[in-house]
């Protein structure tokens, strides 16, 4: 349907596929398997919380495109505790 096509369901595609690249999972399962001890590696933890953001469950707590391209492209530089505030505080009580 029309509905299915916003902008909101585009910054959730591009996190499904950076999360499927990262996890090796199909796309589309939503799911993101990275072991805890990997989580130590500040690049993996940064991505890792962008795309828990990306993949939001309810769309409007979906950054939108403009902010999700700003996120990746500084994502080498932004600490991870950065993103983590960033994020609306329901999806980061899921993290």
């Amino acid at each position: 349907t029309d509905d299915a096509l916003k902008p909101e369901a585009d910054v959730w595609m591009l996190g499904s596929f950076l999360s499927s690249l990262v996890s090796g999972l199909p796309q589309g399962t939503g799911a993101l398997a990275i072991a805890p001890q990997q989580l130590v590696d500040v690049a993996v933890a940064r991505l890792c919380l962008l795309l828990q953001w990306l993949m939001a469950e309810a769309p409007e707590e979906r950054p939108c495109a403009g902010e999700a391209a700003a996120l990746l492209g500084a994502l080498t530089f932004t600490p991870p505790q950065e993103i983590l505030a960033e994020m609306p505080p329901r999806e980061q009580r899921r993290v």
